[in-house]
C-alpha cells in the first residue's frame, strides 16, 4: 500500500495492536503515549519503511510543517549559528525550516515575509534588518501565524521575542578595562534602528557611567554593523591627536573592519590599542592574539527561539507574549593590556 498513508497507519495499528489514533500520536511525537507502546509502533514503523505523506497530512490538518526564518545576512556566521539552533529544535519535531535573507534591505524583509506567508508556513521567525520599515509593518500585522522576533523590537506588533541582555557582558567588560587602568574607551556600533545598536549603546553608557567614566562624543561611532563602516570608524578614531586607549567593537563584522583599519595603519593590538569585540568569531577565537569578547550562546538563542514558536503553534489560543532573555559574558584573551605609565 505505498502512497496510502491513511491505509499503512491502518495496517501499523492491526500489527501493533493499537488505535489508529494512538499511531498517529506516536507519529507526531505526542507525550501522551506509554514508552513501551510508542517502542512497539516505532519498530513496525522501521520494519515496513513507512514514510508519511506530507501533503496528505497537511491536508488532515490544516497545517504545513514549515517554519519560515528571515535574517538580514547570511555570510554573518551570527545568524547562521542561530539558524542551525532552530533547526536542531524543528528536525526533532518533524518541522522543516524555510531560511530566507533580506541582505539589509528592510524592503526585502517585508517581501519575504509576504511570500513565505503565501506558501503557509506555520509560523516565522524574524532577524530583521529594519524595525520601523512600514511596509515590514503592515505585513507583520496581515499575519495571523505566530511570530517570535530574534533581537527585535517592533511596537504595536503581537509577537513573542529572544532578547539579548547586553549590560551584563558590557559591565563587565568596562570594569575589566578600568581595572587595567584605561580612562578613555571608544566605541563603534551598528544602526540605532534595531535593537541590537540601540542596546549595546545603552549598556556601554550605563556601564562606562557605572564605572565613574564619561563616554565622549569625539570616541562613540554609529551607524552600522557592516565590515566597512568600523574600518572607517576606526581610521577617525585613530586620526585624533590624543586616542582612546581601548575600543569596544559592538558587533563581529564591525570587529573585523577595526583589526583592518589597525593593520592598515601598521597599529598593534594591544600594544597600540586595548580591544574588545561583540560577538565571539572564528577570527577572534584564532586570531594573533586572540580578541576578548562579549559573548553569547547563538545556537542556545535558535533553539530557544524554535521552543517558543513551537509552543505557540500548539497553544494557539495564548494571550500572553513572552519576552525570553539570554545574559551576555566576558571571555578574555589577549587583545587589552593596562595601560603603562
Amino acid at each position: 500500500m505505498p502512497g496510502d498513508a491513511g491505509a499503512t497507519i491502518k495496517e501499523i495499528a492491526q500489527r501493533a495492536n493499537v488505535s489508529v489514533a494512538t499511531v498517529s500520536r506516536v507519529l507526531n511525537n505526542s507525550a501522551n503515549v506509554r514508552p513501551a507502546v510508542r517502542d512497539r509502533v516505532l519498530a513496525i514503523v522501521n520494519e515496513i519503511g513507512y514514510e508519511p505523506d506530507p501533503i496528505a497530512r497537511s491536508l488532515r490538518t490544516q497545517a504545513t510543517f514549515t517554519v519560515g526564518f528571515i535574517i538580514r545576512d547570511l555570510v554573518d556566521t551570527v545568524f547562521s549559528t542561530m539558524a542551525q539552533g532552530v533547526d536542531n529544535v524543528l528536525r526533532q519535531q518533524n518541522y522543516t525550516l524555510l531560511l530566507s535573507t533580506s541582505s539589509h534591505d528592510p524592503e526585502r524583509d517585508a517581501h519575504q515575509l509576504a511570500t513565505l506567508r503565501s506558501r503557509r508556513v506555520d509560523g516565522f521567525i524574524l532577524a530583521i534588518s529594519e524595525e520601523s520599515s512600514p511596509a515590514l509593518i503592515a505585513e507583520v500585522r496581515k499575519t495571523s501565524k505566530p511570530i517570535v522576533l530574534l533581537d527585535r523590537e517592533m511596537e504595536g506588533t503581537a509577537t513573542d521575542a529572544v532578547l539579548t541582555d547586553y549590560l551584563s557582558g558590557t559591565r563587565d567588560a568596562i570594569t575589566y578595562l578600568k581595572s587595567l587602568g584605561h580612562r578613555r574607551i571608544g566605541y563603534i556600533g551598528g544602526a540605532l534602528t534595531i535593537r541590537p545598536g540601540r542596546e549595546r549603546l545603552r549598556a556601554f553608557t550605563l556601564a562606562m557611567r557605572e564605572a565613574g567614566l564619561e563616554p565622549r562624543e569625539s570616541d562613540t561611532f554609529v551607524g552600522s554593523f557592516l565590515q566597512d563602516f568600523g574600518a572607517e570608524s576606526c581610521a577617525r578614531l585613530l586620526d585624533q591627536a590624543d586616542p582612546p586607549t581601548a575600543l569596544l567593537a559592538a558587533g563581529n563584522q564591525i570587529g573585523v573592519g577595526v583589526l583592518q583599519a589597525l593593520r592598515e595603519r601598521g597599529a598593534r593590538v594591544p600594544d597600540d590599542l586595548s580591544l574588545i569585540c561583540l560577538d565571539d568569531v572564528d577570527l577572534f577565537r584564532h586570531g594573533n592574539p586572540p580578541v576578548t569578547v562579549i559573548s553569547r550562546p547563538f545556537e542556545r538563542i535558535g533553539e530557544l527561539a524554535a521552543n517558543r514558536l513551537l509552543e505557540r503553534i500548539r497553544n494557539a489560543d495564548q494571550v500572553e507574549h513572552q519576552q525570553i532573555f539570554v545574559p551576555t559574558t566576558l571571555v578574555i584573551r589577549e587583545s587589552c593590556q593596562a595601560v603603562s605609565a
